[in-house]
């Protein structure tokens, strides 16, 4: 374990990272920059049991890691989003996550070929609980909690979908609002009190929707 104020690896010259991982560390109060901020070419990054809050822009932004295993973290309070995935990594899988109170979103992902997220607590985020901006091939997020964010609670775009078990509540916009994607389901979910749709769908085709 370590305690941080702010945390930067960067590669250059065309070198690689094989592997980056961190444990129970704390990167809190950066003034400055991100809270933790790897910037180069990483075949892989593990982060587990990382706290990053409070910090001027990020609290954990990523750009390079060809793969992503992030569990029981916690980004809060930053004045950027809690997790920033800035590249497009071919395989995210982010497990009992906890982002709360960032100024922007709490997970903002670019795109993935793969994106699987179990779980985990996205709330009162300025933006949205998790904000999937690009083309995830496949997008599975099964389980979480989605509360009190100012805009949607959960927003998607990807070519195949599996949404199941989710809460997402009291968010301003839709609660889990979906977008350009080809074939999936949606089911076993909570979806009310939010202060435009339960869910929406935009520009899809072949989604399942069931026990919701």
């Amino acid at each position: 374990g370590c305690l941080l104020r702010g945390f930067d690896i960067e590669t250059s010259g065309g070198s690689t990272l094989t592997e980056v991982a961190m444990v129970n560390c704390i990167s809190r109060g950066s003034t400055s920059s991100h809270g933790i901020n790897i910037n180069g070419t990483v075949t892989k990054a593990i982060f587990h049991g990382v706290i990053s809050s409070a910090n001027f822009i990020d609290g954990i932004v990523l750009s390079g890691p060809d793969e992503l295993i992030l569990s029981a973290c916690i980004t809060d309070d930053n004045t950027g989003n809690g997790l920033n995935l800035a590249s497009t990594p071919t395989q995210v899988l982010i497990i009992g996550h906890r982002a709360e109170g960032n100024t922007l979103s709490g997970i903002l992902i670019p795109g993935a070929t793969t994106l699987t997220i179990e779980g985990g607590q996205f709330l009162s985020n300025t933006r949205s609980g998790i904000e999937c901006t690009g083309s995830a091939n496949s997008c599975s997020i099964t389980g979480g909690v989605y509360r009190g964010n100012t805009q949607y609670g959960l927003f998607l775009r990807g070519s195949s979908l599996s949404v199941s078990g989710v809460i997402s509540q009291l968010n301003t916009l839709n609660g889990i609002h979906v977008i350009s994607v080809d074939a999936g389901a949606i089911t076993g979910c909570i979806s009310e009190g939010n202060g435009a749709d339960g869910m929406a769908l935009s520009s899809c085709t072949n989604i399942t929707i069931s026990g919701n």
